[in-house]
């Protein structure tokens, strides 16, 4: 609020800044909690699931006398 009473008007806010702002707060407001408990319940199923699943790729060993060759169109 403070910034609104600065003597030069370049560092106040514009009047975009602040109605995003106040959206905001009436966001906050309306509902303190944004993420509610089912999102949380559903992360935690999505990570438990995903932990047993098999790892479809791992990277192949590498001969350290392997060289590869590239080619150029």
């Amino acid at each position: 609020m403070e910034q609104c009473w600065d003597d030069e008007p370049e560092n106040r806010p514009t009047a975009f800044y602040l109605y995003k702002k106040l959206n905001w707060i009436n966001l906050i407001r309306d509902n303190p909690n944004p993420f509610d408990d089912n999102y949380y319940i559903s992360e935690e199923k999505r990570f438990k699931i995903a932990s047993q699943l098999p790892t479809i790729y791992t990277h192949p060993e590498i001969h350290p006398e392997a060289y590869y060759t590239i080619n150029r169109i």
